[in-house]
This record gives structure tokens, sequence and C-alpha cells, in this order.
């Protein structure tokens, strides 16, 4: 009887202990751009432009037992100097949120509880569009205030402070 208590026990503490759990970002809501590839953006009067120098793919351990898969994009500016945002744009996305890091710029949503809203350029509409409006300090009209993002395209456009909106060539798209 002491035997069968036993290895009853034992079963139960070695099905308490904690697994493992990986959080993955949703493969259908996967960035479609690859490395090298350019971007460029419009205004009324402006060109401005990007490439993409790194895409990363890994798995952070949050505490013990929790690893989220991480994807961070990394834009180099090569366009005119149309914004003071000439050095890298860094977007950081895990499985339930969006971090964008931009000079002068810091943005954040969260899929838990932001809404998506719909965003069109030209005659195309993108839905599940993410506003994210700037938390750093205001320091010039040439700063972005707002960006809009969406998971498969990654920025399709952004607002300065000046009112100037620069958007994604949709030729730019896959």
């Amino acid at each position: 009887m002491r035997r069968i208590l036993f290895f009853l026990l034992l079963i139960v503490l070695l099905n308490a202990c904690d697994k493992e759990k990986y959080y993955n970002v949703d493969k259908n809501t996967w960035f479609l751009m690859s490395e090298n590839d350019t971007i460029v953006f419009y205004s009324e009067n402006l060109v401005d432009s990007f490439y993409i120098s790194n895409i990363q793919e890994y798995y952070e351990c949050v505490d013990k037992d929790n690893y989220f898969q991480h994807l961070d994009i990394y834009l180099d500016k090569i366009g005119l100097d149309a914004t003071h945002n000439t050095w890298n744009c860094n977007v950081l996305r895990n499985h339930k949120s969006i971090q964008v890091n931009w000079i002068n710029f810091y943005g954040s949503a969260n899929y838990s509880y932001d809404n998506f809203i719909l965003y069109q350029i030209e005659d195309r509409e993108f839905n599940k569009v993410f506003k994210m409006d700037n938390f750093s300090q205001y320091v010039s009209d040439l700063d972005v205030k707002a960006l809009y993002y969406t998971d498969l395209y990654g920025v399709i456009a952004y607002e300065l402070y000046n009112g100037e909106v620069y958007e994604i060539d949709l030729n730019c798209l896959p």
C-alpha cells in the first residue's frame, strides 16, 4: 500500500512541475517583406526611403519556463532627410505587443487592449492597423508625431508634427 501511495504521490508531483511554454508570433500575421527590400514613402512634396537591413527572430526566456518569440525589424534610412529621423527605425514585436523606436519617437501597441483602425492609401484599404502616438517629448516640427503600423507590412505611414504625412508606395509591397 505504501508503494502505491508513494508512486501516486510521485506521479502527482512530477505532473505539477512547470513545463516550458512557448508563445509564438502568429505565422498568419508574419512580416511579408525581406531583408534588403526598399521601402519608399511619399508626402505631398517629398520622398523618404529606407531599406530593411536586418530581420531577427529569436526566443526570450521571460522567466524560467516562459519563452516569447520575438521578431525584430531594422530599417536603415537611405532617402532624403525629410525628417530629423535619420537614424534607424526598429520594430520589436512579440505575440502580444509591438514597440517602435526611432530617434525622438517611441510608440507601442498591445494586441489585448489597443483597437485596430482602418487606413486607406489611394484605393487600397489596410485593416488591422495600429496608430501609435509618440510618447517621447516633443522636440521639433520635423519629428514623427504618429505612425501607422500593420503586422504584414510594418510601418505604412507616418505623420510629422508639422502636419506632413508620408505614406508607403504601394508598389513596394509584396
